[in-house]
């Protein structure tokens, strides 16, 4: 604590000063007092409120993460197969939609078995033609003649594309070939592709081979196709 004399000069000097200059040091000094308040009792607390809310804001957050874990190992505990089973649905869901597409177009096309009944009636109105050969080509999935396609894989000249197995799963689509050999008049012999062509219009055109025989005979070789979700060979 200041000593009399001492507290008696400030007093001295304090009563000197104008009116003005008394009014500027008593503001300093009050100024001085409720800084050194504020820092010391007040501001602590005010800061230690505030990290306190800070805290408190982030506790629903984690709450929320910690329940959206515990519902997702709840889900797997109760059924761990759910996955699982969801996309076998999936898988069955978009095998019965192509296997209703396959029908479409199976019943679309011509039967395998009235392929051979068909060319024969043809050829027994061509009177002047001669049947060569009649073979059947073996079926052949559609989904693995496409497969082997788009590996870029082209079978051998005169190779065949693998047959089908016994193996394969129900459902597929196949194709049936037959290879006609006819001989006869060049005219007779378009005659008659040109009525199979209007018989059966839904028929696959494969390969069509003319060679010039002695003249005016020429032999046509030529191979047709249908589709079929019976693996079963055509009946010759």
């Amino acid at each position: 604590m200041a000593s009399p004399a001492l507290w008696q000069k400030y007093q001295g000097w304090f009563g000197a000063l104008a009116a003005r200059e008394k009014l500027i040091v008593a503001s300093a000094v009050v100024g001085g007092i409720l800084f050194l308040g504020y820092s010391y009792a007040i501001e602590p607390p005010l800061l230690r409120a505030q990290i306190a809310k800070r805290s408190l804001l982030t506790v629903p957050a984690e709450t929320m993460v910690l329940q959206a874990q515990t519902t997702q190992l709840s889900t797997q505990a109760q059924d761990p197969d759910a996955p699982l089973r969801a996309e076998m649905a999936r898988v069955e869901a978009e095998y019965a939609e192509q296997s209703q597409r396959f029908g479409v177009v199976e019943r679309s096309l011509l039967p395998p078995a009235e392929m051979s009944q068909l060319l024969d009636q043809l050829l027994k109105r061509s009177r002047g033609l001669e049947l060569l050969s009649l073979r059947s080509l073996p079926a052949v999935s559609v989904l693995q003649d496409s497969a082997g396609k788009s590996d870029g894989k082209t079978p051998a000249a005169g190779a065949s594309a693998p047959a089908a197995g016994a193996n394969e799963p129900a459902g597929q689509l196949y194709r049936h070939g037959i290879e006609l050999r006819l001989a006869g008049n060049y005219l007779d012999l378009l005659h008659y592709l040109e009525q199979l062509e209007r018989a059966a219009p839904n028929l696959i055109w494969g390969r069509l081979d003319l060679k010039s025989d002695t003249y005016p005979r020429s032999v046509i070789t030529v191979t047709l196709h249908t589709l079929s979700m019976e693996l079963s060979w055509l009946s010759l």
